[in-house]
């Protein structure tokens, strides 16, 4: 369903954690094929781990052994 908007993202968050990751889709989409990936009949899911990056998070590639920067994509969220 996110394709079929005009702007759409993925949002990743970790608890404890002031900053979120707001991925366009077509970026999140492009990794895919990098990650690791169960199949259960129909179904298929996708293993989706962040992992430190500098001073920041990064999406770990795990199939490639490559590591996709979200520091680009951080967002501030509110902290109560």
């Amino acid at each position: 369903f996110l394709a079929e908007g005009q702007r759409s993202f993925v949002v990743l968050a970790a608890m404890d954690s002031e900053v979120a990751y707001a991925i366009p889709h077509d970026v999140f989409a492009a990794q895919l094929p990098k990650l690791n990936q169960t199949s259960n009949g129909e179904r298929h899911y996708w293993h989706v781990a962040l992992v430190p990056m500098g001073d920041g998070m990064a999406l770990n590639l795990s199939k490639v052994k490559e590591k996709l920067d979200l520091r680009p994509y951080a967002i501030t969220i509110a902290t109560s």
